[in-house]
């Protein structure tokens, strides 16, 4: 990635786990001008209002000037990108982590922190190809798997062909990583093929994170693993079809994903629904506390950290739209491969 952008490695894992009735599931540069600020956290110039965040206005700048002026205050020169909304396309210095913390926990009614964003805000446009780095690994044993084919494939081919979609491929080395190069408009997925023992994996992103996050891990399961979750709904699964497990992330950095903080981009209250259905497929369900399937819960919740899934869809190019508060903030399509698994990381919509 050019222009000195800062890197940050996330590791969208997953994790594995059976209790007894219950199968845990897995665990995938906004600038401004600053105010000065005075020695009390109160802007020093006329603009009052905005010197906590550039562009906190009316109730917003209001409440973030009574809640927040001495995290911005201690925060520095590390907040002098911070603006709003808040993005997940932001890279911020883990300086800015108590500022953003106050944000969500003191202002999110006023400021709509969690998911102001909605189609306002842009990712990087990168000049040049840029590498991403995947780790392969079995959720088993905590090993990365090496012989794993992984390739990276522009949206508009689900086949993923040479000489059309096919945009880069490499094989893990002994520890499971594998370098790809991806052009500097690339949006798609990645298909990843350990061979028979697993299921193939269409991992894809509604937003295109990956030019922010060049570094990820992914775990990818056994064929047995799908049939005790399909279990858990009563159904079981069918090989002429197609399955996914997302997560649903809300306005806050990428990098937030993976915080144990009550700052979490996990998002709650997220409805999944998608396009196309089959005689067999299940309705989607959702986690709660420790990635458990609650075949009850209605949305994403924080406890399960986002996470959703449904068995046994039809194959072929699949619409995935997510919502909160009865809005779309998430629209996501898929090319679904009979027998594969597609892990989905649904990041609200960008402006186009």
């Amino acid at each position: 990635m050019t222009g000195g952008a800062l890197r940050r490695d996330v590791a969208l894992s997953i994790v594995l786990g059976v209790a007894a009735a219950s199968c845990v599931l897995p665990g995938y540069e906004v600038s401004g001008d600053q105010g000065i600020m005075s020695s009390n956290g109160v802007d020093a110039g006329s603009n009052a209002l905005e010197a906590i965040v550039t562009g906190a206005d009316g109730a917003c700048g209001e409440c973030l000037a009574s809640q927040c002026s001495a995290q911005r205050l201690a925060c520095g020169d590390a907040c002098k990108d911070l603006k709003m909304p808040i993005s997940p396309a932001m890279e911020l210095s883990t300086d800015a982590d108590a500022l953003l913390q106050c944000m969500v926990e003191q202002c999110d009614e006023t400021c709509n922190v969690r998911w102001g964003c909605v189609d306002k805000y842009v990712w990087p446009n990168l000049p040049d190809a840029y590498n991403v780095v995947l780790r392969i690994v079995d959720p088993l044993s905590n090993q990365g798997i090496k012989d794993v084919s992984v390739s990276a494939c522009q949206g508009v081919d689900p086949g993923c062909a040479l000489g059309g979609g096919l945009s880069s491929t490499g094989t893990t080395d002994d520890t499971g990583y594998v370098t790809l190069q991806l052009q500097s408009g690339f949006f798609g997925y990645f298909l990843i093929d350990a061979g028979p023992a697993y299921f193939p994996v269409i991992a894809y992103s509604s937003q295109p994170m990956y030019r922010v996050v060049t570094s990820f891990t992914l775990n990818i399961f056994q064929r047995s693993w799908l049939s005790v979750l399909a279990t858990m709904l009563q159904s079981e699964v069918h090989s002429d079809a197609s399955h996914i497990i997302f997560r649903a992330q809300n306005c806050l950095p990428v990098r937030f994903a993976d915080a144990t903080a009550a700052t979490s981009a996990y998002a709650s209250g997220v409805t999944v629904s998608y396009s196309r259905a089959g005689a067999h497929s299940t309705r989607v369900f959702y986690t709660i506390g420790g990635l458990m399937v609650d075949p009850a819960a209605s949305g994403t919740t924080l406890q399960g950290n986002g996470y959703g899934g449904a068995f046994n869809l039809p194959v072929g190019q699949t619409s995935i739209v997510g919502s909160h508060a009865s809005i779309d903030v998430i629209n996501a399509g898929l090319p679904l491969r009979a027998d594969a698994l597609g892990f989905l990381f649904l990041v609200p919509n960008a402006r186009n």
